[in-house]
This record gives C-alpha cells, structure tokens and sequence, in this order.
C-alpha cells in the first residue's frame, strides 16, 4: 500500500497590514476642558507640599484678643484701632447681648471666613474706616434688639442675624436709606 504523498505546500503570502489610520484633530475645547481636570483632580501647584493652616490654638489666640480689644474699645469709645477680627468679636457680643445666646455656628472657621468679610464691609462700603463700620454695625443693632423685644413680647420668632448678613451690602443699603430719609445723624433713633 502506498502511501499518499502530502501535497506541495503552497507558499504563504505575507499580507501586509492596512496603513494606521490617523487620529482624529483634538477639539481644543476638549483638550483644554481635560487639561483643567486634570489640574483640579490631580496636578496642581506645589503638589507634594503640605497646606499650611493655621493652628487651632493659634486662632483661639486671635479671636481671645479681638474680644478683649472690643471690650477695651467699647469702654473708651475709641474704634480708630479697629480690624476685622474686632468687628467678628463687636458681632458675637452683640449677637449675645441682643438675643441672648452665643453665636454657634461663628467657630475658628467662620471666624476667618466672617474676618474677611468684615474687612471688604469696612473697605467697599466704609472706605476702611472702621469708625464708621462700628457705627452701622450700632445702628443695625438697635434697631434689632427694638424688633427682638416686639417678637418677644408679641411670642413671635423672626430671622436672626447672621455674621453674612451683618456684612453684606443687604444691611448697607438700608443703613444708607435710613440715613437720607429718617436721621440727620447716623445711629439716631
């Protein structure tokens, strides 16, 4: 019996593989909508660098001491010393002598975040004369302990204000009506 021989093998033909196709141009919106991911996810300026913040006993410090310049400043009536951190600490006494109860929600946080706003009141409104910021800061005051003993005495509850409204604009802006339409000094009435 014979045994059938294999067939020639036929030759193999290398086909070459089809040209890259090229990528599509990038959308510069997209490239740089990734870019700023990538910087707010990842990479960022001084990376590797801790953040410094400041210490809590160090802002416990700060705060302990606007408190005791307002007192002293209060008792002398002189504010041309005045900073943000004693319109903070000029807030939270108010704040405690008007309703009652300390600020809660004013910690070591808030305070510097309250500071800051304090600061732009005093710069935008007031043309950093803290005199004059002490005065508004008199006049919203006494008009709230004035509507604070209506609702008591009514049993009414009413909004407190916060540390954002007393340094807003909001507040401002009715201090300044008030005093073209009802008083011919600021702080009267």
């Amino acid at each position: 019996m014979r045994i059938p021989k294999e067939p020639p093998a036929k030759a193999a033909t290398i086909v070459p593989p089809p040209p890259p196709v090229p990528a599509p141009m990038p959308n510069p919106t997209v490239l740089a909508a990734a870019k700023s991911v990538e910087l707010f996810a990842g990479e960022r300026r001084g990376a590797g660098k801790p953040r410094r913040r400041a210490r809590p006993k160090a802002r416990a410090n700060v705060m302990e001491a606007a408190r005791e310049g307002v007192a002293e400043m209060a008792a002398s009536g002189d504010w041309s010393g005045a900073t943000g951190d004693h319109l903070v600490a000029l807030y939270a006494w108010l704040h405690r002598q008007v309703y009652g109860v300390e600020c809660e929600e004013l910690d070591a946080q808030d305070w510097w975040l309250a500071r800051s706003a304090a600061v732009r009141l005093a710069s935008t409104h007031f043309g950093d004369d803290y005199d004059r910021a002490v005065v508004f800061m008199r006049w919203v005051w006494k008009r709230e302990q004035r509507d604070e003993e209506w609702r008591r005495k009514n049993d009414k509850m009413g909004r407190r204000i916060g540390w954002r409204l007393q340094f807003s604009a909001q507040l401002v802006t009715d201090y300044r009506r008030f005093v073209l339409h009802y008083s011919s000094a600021p702080g009267e009435r």
